[in-house]
């Protein structure tokens, strides 16, 4: 059965759409109360008295612009063409949807669009915010709540929070119900413990995984019955997408297969910490499973191992792992090993980032506490074989070079 996705909650990186029919004509826009560890509503702020500007480009708006001044590099860009958004008029093959991002925030850009798309962690949840990007002048940010984009990412609840999916779509990039024996569904969530071979649906990937199948450019198509069908044989090892769509009008011309990949790694670990942290607020509490389910997705318990090398491009890996913090051996949670796994040094980088250092002091050492058990040996469960005594004596070392108050928890 064809089905196109308008108002159901399945969206991938949806961000703001929904509040594109639903500013402030309908009275849904708010006023900018700063919080702290919003990214966006300083620049917000400012940009509404007149004290910032941003450059706006004929081609791209204030796309380019805001990157810069999120420190966001264009060489994280991922392009998503499954028509899983209330834009998706202007979404397909031949117009996916950019994705940039940074370890506190996202942009969204659909070409057409008359906004750009932010989603950030916060204190309480996730922030959105929409930039109108058709015409110069003072850039105009609106800020969404509620229902506006809570109804997709569950801005409240945060479930499920910031989205990767793998879809299967029909050659226009509508989404199919999944042939199973499941229930039925649209989509599933993919992060580093999901098979290469079962994620990509929907999404560009430029790089090559040692020529194994995945769901990624357009490879699989489904029929109106969702029969699954080979469309592009040779959609493993691609380098160059101008046979796709027109690549100029996007900043970069690749969908990097190694930034994909973060990226599903880090929508996850930002979901899980920014669930940990509203709730220990609200309660005074963090739940031992919790702590556990956190140790394990940063230590890359569950990983699923890499069959062949990942080849990506340069730029990307050389950005990323640049910006890392390092010890005296020159090591970094964001070296990268891509032959039978993501990371060098299986420890989350995001252990770094400002949701995990915005969590209430005695969430992040009992974090610290049960990182410690399985670090030294103390307490090692099955699901945390594949850990070597040399990996553990390595993130030990860089945490204590790198990360002072886990010194400290020692």
């Amino acid at each position: 059965m064809r089905f196109r996705l308008i108002t159901t909650s399945v969206a991938i990186f949806l961000l703001a759409a929904s509040a594109i029919g639903a500013s402030a004509q309908d009275g849904k826009e708010t006023h900018l109360v700063i919080d702290r560890a919003d990214p966006i509503a300083g620049l917000a702020a400012q940009a509404s008295t007149g004290r910032t500007a941003l450059e706006f480009e004929p081609d791209h708006g204030f796309l380019r612009a805001l990157l810069q001044y999120l420190s966001i590099d264009t060489h994280t860009q991922i392009l998503v063409f499954s028509k899983t958004s209330l834009q998706d008029k202007w979404i397909g093959p031949s117009a996916p949807r950019a994705i940039y991002f940074n370890d506190r925030v996202a942009v969204g850009a659909v070409q057409n669009s008359s906004v750009l798309e932010i989603m950030a962690p916060a204190s309480m949840g996730y922030v959105f915010y929409t930039l109108e990007n058709k015409s110069a002048g003072s850039p105009r940010f609106t800020k969404h709540e509620g229902a506006d984009c809570g109804r997709c990412h569950g801005a409240d609840n945060l479930e499920p929070g910031l989205i990767v999916a793998s879809t299967p779509v029909t050659r226009d990039g509508t989404p199919v119900f999944i042939p199973s024996q499941r229930p039925p569904r649209l989509f599933e969530f993919t992060d580093h413990t999901t098979p290469v071979g079962e994620r990509w649906g929907g999404w560009y990937v430029t790089g090559s995984h040692a020529g194994q199948p995945h769901l990624g450019n357009g490879a699989f198509t489904y029929d109106d019955a969702g029969r699954p069908q080979i469309q592009n044989a040779d959609a493993f090892s691609v380098t160059d997408l101008s046979g796709y769509f027109d690549t100029s009008r996007y900043l970069e011309p690749t969908s990097d297969i190694v930034a994909l990949m973060v990226f599903e790694h880090q929508a996850k670990m930002t979901n899980m910490l920014l669930a940990a942290g509203v709730m220990a607020r609200r309660t005074n509490h963090i739940a031992a499973a919790a702590v556990e389910d956190i140790v394990a997705y940063m230590l890359f318990a569950d990983e699923a191992p890499l069959i062949g090398p990942v080849s990506g491009g340069e730029a990307f890996q050389s950005a990323f792992a640049g910006s890392g913090q390092r010890d005296l051996k020159r090591r970094s949670l964001r070296d990268f090993d891509l032959r039978t796994r993501l990371f060098k040094y299986p420890l989350s980088y995001m252990i770094y980032s400002p949701v995990f250092e915005s969590l209430p002091p005695f969430a992040k050492q009992a974090i610290y506490a049960r990182l410690l058990d399985i670090l030294e040996g103390r307490d090692m469960p099955p699901r945390f074989a594949r850990l070597s005594s040399e990996d553990r004596r390595n993130i030990m070392e860089i945490l204590r070079a790198t990360k002072p108050d886990f010194g400290a928890a020692n």
